[in-house]
């Protein structure tokens, strides 16, 4: 019993979570699939969502990652929306997670090759999770269709 208490004592210290903690860097904990760097996007604010710019070697790229304004469901904030890791590759549609993990944001992205997320498949062909390491500093570029 005061372990449970000790739990939910943490918990509400620490604020709620806003769409706009989703803003900022992040880098991925682990290797992407079939590269050779970790996955890296500065994600911040455009149209009526949210962009991800990825970063290769401290340089801006291209707009990889596009989000809807997203919904908060305690614990977690949910995104969907698609990202596109190859230049001419089918992209992902995708589902986001945005959480706490004992005090640090992080961002789980899960999704499947199309357009649309399928939130009842068995399994993901895509999957990283990623960290906040600081604010963004790329801009997305306007979305032309």
């Amino acid at each position: 019993m005061v372990a449970a208490f000790c739990v939910a004592g943490m918990a509400m210290a620490e604020p709620p979570l806003k769409h706009a903690d989703i803003a900022g860097r992040w880098v991925s904990d682990r290797m992407r699939v079939s590269a050779t760097e970790k996955l890296t996007l500065d994600i911040s604010r455009c149209a009526d969502g949210w962009c991800g710019v990825e970063v290769r070697n401290g340089s801006c790229g291209r707009t990889t990652l596009r989000l809807d304004e997203g919904e908060l469901r305690e614990p977690v904030a949910a995104f969907r929306g698609r990202i596109g890791l190859a230049s001419g590759a089918q992209p992902y549609g995708i589902r986001v997670h945005l959480s706490r993990y004992e005090g640090a944001f992080q961002l789980d992205l899960f999704g499947n090759s199309g357009d649309e997320f399928e939130p009842l498949r068995r399994n993901y062909p895509y999957q990283q999770l990623m960290a906040r390491t600081g604010e963004a500093v790329c801009a997305p570029d306007p979305k032309v269709s």
